[in-house]
């Protein structure tokens, strides 16, 4: 009949299956692209730039035959969305040996920027029951638009050096500043390792049941931005409509003085090899996290509930192994077996 139910604000559900319209489409390009040269014997040059594109439609129609879009004459609800990311990359290196030194030098420099819009119009009274174009409804109930940007630099440098392939050493130190951040957007963060290479040593190169033994150990220091949302650092303002007027209200509040978390780390461990038959990497760590990125709650006096601050520390250890065993080793069949874990 022409009639919806007399409940369920007039729907049927076989009408609606058949006038209704939800619809969504997406695309989605990625692309990378890479310059390379080497010049003056030992240097290298490299750029390198990626980049992101999507975006995002969805439209659905309400008819005005039956449901919940009768009453209205019919509904019109439109969402474009779109990400833009690019990410560009400088590099320079140099490698050089000197009898039995070896030594590695990289320096970097990476940008990376995003870019999120997004558009919504809902209107109702249809004058053609199946166009699901904006035109073709003639009362506007609420439209808006927004951006969101993101973006990152990083400068850092690597420094690896071997002696005769048996002790190794490297340092790396980094620079990242992060648009999430108001007054304190840059952090630095350093780091070492070292190792031994005992199986090339004279007294053990030639043991028929020691294949491979290496001491190594790390400290260094990490950032993390994850905890804070794109816009922690800044307090931020909705507009409305004051009698046809633009009004401002404070709808987030910001930590200007919001900064990177940091991480410190100590590891040490060894990787070995016997009897051709069994392998083995055993790590001891011990990490301490400070300035955690945790909503802290603050006076109901001020007119919020909590903000996104530095608060607090945490540290966690553990051991961590990894455990092959190769149980077959012939040229027609292998078979091995494979534990892996950690304590904490």
């Amino acid at each position: 009949g022409d009639n919806g139910r007399g409940f369920g604000l007039g729907s049927n559900p076989v009408a609606t299956t058949i006038y209704d319209m939800d619809q969504t489409f997406s695309h989605e390009l990625n692309g990378n692209t890479r310059l390379e040269a080497s010049f003056l014997k030992n240097f290298k040059f490299l750029l390198q730039y990626g980049i992101q594109y999507g975006n995002y439609s969805s439209d659905q129609l309400g008819n005005f035959f039956y449901g919940f879009s009768k009453t209205t004459g019919g509904s019109i609800f439109k969402v474009k969305q779109s990400i833009l990311s690019n990410t560009f990359l400088q590099s320079l290196s140099y490698k050089n040996s000197f009898d039995l030194h070896n030594v590695e030098l990289k320096l970097f420099h990476e940008s990376q920027d995003y870019t999120f819009n997004s558009l919504n119009a809902f209107r109702q009274q249809l004058a053609d029951p199946f166009s699901v174009e904006l035109n073709n409804a003639v009362v506007n109930i609420s439209s808006g638009s927004f951006q969101t940007d993101f973006s990152i630099e990083s400068y850092f440098g690597i420094l690896d050096y071997n002696y005769d392939e048996k002790y190794f050493a490297s340092l790396s130190a980094r620079r990242d500043g992060s648009s999430r951040f108001l007054n304190n957007k840059w952090g630095t963060f350093l780091s070492f390792g070292a190792s031994w290479l005992l199986s090339k040593e004279d007294f053990l190169s030639d043991s028929s049941w020691v294949n491979f033994l290496k001491f190594k150990t790390s400290y260094g220091t990490t950032g993390d931005q994850a905890g804070a949302s794109l816009y922690s650092g800044y307090t931020l303002n909705t507009i409305g409509n004051l009698n046809d007027l633009p009004e401002f209200k404070e709808s987030t509040i910001g930590n200007p003085d919001l900064t990177w978390e940091a991480s410190v780390q100590f590891q040490v461990g060894t990787e070995f090899e016997l009897f051709e038959r069994f392998e083995a990497e055993l790590d001891y760590y011990i990490k301490t996290t400070d300035n955690l990125l945790v909503p802290v709650n603050i006076g109901p006096s001020k007119g919020y509930r909590r903000f996104t601050g530095n608060d607090g520390s945490l540290q966690n250890s553990g051991f961590e192994f990894n455990l092959t065993g190769h149980l077959i080793k012939t040229n027609d069949l292998k078979l091995q077996l494979n534990l892996n874990g950690a304590i904490t």
